[in-house]
């Protein structure tokens, strides 16, 4: 089933659908992974991801499962973080290269991609043993959705949508202050801020797509649209600090890409900051009124229907 609240199904049972398909699915992911490089761990963290979206949608109903839970999977991910982070610096100066003017850069690039790729095979051989991360991981994820099997929102639909309004509105609020920061001061943490921000905005679309009307489903491309933006902006500096720290490539190579990287980030903050002005145009309040009203709407006119949370795959794992 997809990732999206049926206002058919009483919000509890929608929740725990939700959460438990997106950990069993980085379950599968990472046993089936093993084989690759970095484990499967690129696709079960988006997972994680959509888990915490999910959990900060409706944490007001139960804020300290929600702590308990987001802090588990932030750890499962950090553990399984460190290959993945340095296949995306390679990725990175990928796009650069993809980009590049000429062959001159191309040859500064690829210099320093090979540099990267060497320092990801060293990553790789120094993590040890892949298969007993990825044991632990999964451990953790079977936990995890146990917990999830207890979890129990509002059932009338005025509390469900006071709920879900009230975790759209925190993120849109958290969002439009960090754009303003990002607007005021232009740090590389400030358009990190809204990149997450902006992240979980665009989770919460997805969730409630099949709750309000059909143009909303523009503003949750736009959201990823910008999502991915904000994550090859936050790229940059962290591509920098790494070819410059680990003396990655000779000076010349560092020099020149140094140019390229300072040029794209003014590029992409620009880009950035004009797009998340036009999608946080409206206000935080106006936002949630509206989710509200189309919640109530929406499941008046479904006939409802009782799921249960999915039962656990014991075999798996």
């Amino acid at each position: 089933m997809s990732y999206r609240l049926d206002p058919r199904i009483p919000l509890s049972d929608g929740v725990r659908r939700i959460g438990i398909e997106q950990l069993r699915d980085a379950v599968a992911l990472l046993d089936e992974g093993r084989v690759k490089r970095d484990g499967g761990a690129h696709d079960a963290r988006k997972r994680f991801k959509r888990l915490r979206g999910l959990l900060r949608l409706v944490a007001d109903a139960a804020p300290d499962f929600r702590r308990r839970e987001e802090e588990r999977v932030k750890d499962i991910a950090a553990s399984l973080s460190v290959i993945r982070d340095a296949t995306a610096i390679v990725e990175a100066i990928d796009r650069l290269a993809r980009e590049a003017d000429g062959p001159q850069a191309v040859d500064h690039l690829m210099a320093l991609r090979r540099g990267l790729l060497a320092r990801r095979d060293r990553i790789v051989r120094k993590q040890g043993s892949l298969d007993a991360t990825i044991n632990r991981a999964i451990e953790g994820l079977h936990l995890a959705a146990k917990a999830f099997e207890d979890l129990s929102l509002p059932v009338a639909p005025e509390e469900a949508a006071a709920l879900l309004a009230r975790g759209m509105e925190k993120t849109y609020r958290s969002a439009c202050n960090a754009l303003r920061k990002a607007v005021k001061k232009g740090r590389d943490e400030d358009f990190h801020e809204l990149r997450k921000s902006v992240k979980y905005h665009e989770m919460h679309l997805q969730l409630l797509g099949g709750i309000w009307p059909a143009e909303l489903k523009e503003r949750w491309k736009q959201a990823e649209h910008l999502g991915e933006r904000l994550g090859e902006l936050h790229d940059i500096p962290v591509l920098a600090e790494t070819i410059e720290s680990e003396k990655i490539g000779d000076k010349a190579d560092r020099k020149f890409v140094r140019g390229m990287m300072l040029t794209k980030r003014k590029e992409l903050a620009a880009e950035c900051l004009k797009k998340a002005r036009t999608l946080f145009k409206a206000s935080a309040e106006e936002i949630a009124r509206d989710l509200a009203i189309h919640y109530v709407l929406a499941v008046a006119r479904s006939e409802p229907m009782s799921v249960s949370a999915p039962t656990r795959n014991k075999g798996r794992g």
